[in-house]
């Protein structure tokens, strides 16, 4: 890792943990399956970093290896003891906003619902990053309630707009039984207030 400073790249990804209550009915679905072959178990250090956000969203973090994404495991902070999850969070982020933050484009009607678009691979990643949020509590007049149903997905209303609340719940459901589906995360519907760093769970889309 420490050969390797200079030149990595550290990148948010957005996971779900579907122990989670949340989850409480859907152990038997297939998008709860485990990737690991059964009986395989990981040590601690073979583990991903994670950072429980908020309610079943959970952080970690990827290296940009080129051609594909790998998540860093435990043993890298056991490696580099100046390093902590906070500081990679803060790291990660900010190498989000150099990697798609030109690239981000809001698409629908901010008197209804917005979606949004980075290229492909991090949309739901930018619930992270703050300054994006004040411009969207401008441009709908209010707080934002948000559903990031997989990893290249995001859509927004007005916190209050229950039709367009509706058709995100909607829509939601629809990816969750759409098989096609990848890199499916939550299901869950989420308040974004000003002034917060958080989100706030309100309802489950199913």
């Amino acid at each position: 890792m420490e050969q390797e400073t200079e030149s990595v790249k550290i990148l948010p990804r957005i996971k779900v943990n579907y122990s989670h209550e949340l989850y409480a009915n859907d152990q038997a679905k297939s998008f709860i399956g485990n990737p690991m072959p059964e009986g395989v178990k990981l040590t601690y250090d073979q583990q991903p970093i994670t950072k429980n956000l908020w309610e079943d969203v959970v952080l970690c973090f990827a290296v940009d290896k080129g051609d594909r994404y790998e998540l860093l495991q435990n043993d890298v902070l056991e490696k580099n003891p100046n390093l902590n999850i906070d500081l990679l969070h803060q790291i990660s982020v900010n190498a989000l906003v150099e990697e798609i933050g030109a690239n981000i484009q809001l698409h629908g009607d901010p008197n209804h619902l917005l979606m949004v678009t980075a290229g492909g691979n991090f949309e739901a990643a930018i619930i992270l990053i703050e300054n994006f949020w004040e411009q969207i509590y401008e441009m709908i007049g209010g707080n934002a309630v948000i559903a990031i149903p997989a990893r290249d997905l995001l859509f927004i209303c007005k916190e209050g707009n229950q039709e367009a609340m509706a058709k995100m719940k909607e829509m939601t459901q629809g990816y969750f039984d759409n098989p096609e589906t990848q890199g499916l995360l939550s299901k869950a519907l989420y308040l974004k207030q000003s002034g917060s760093t958080g989100l706030t769970y309100l309802e489950s889309a199913f």
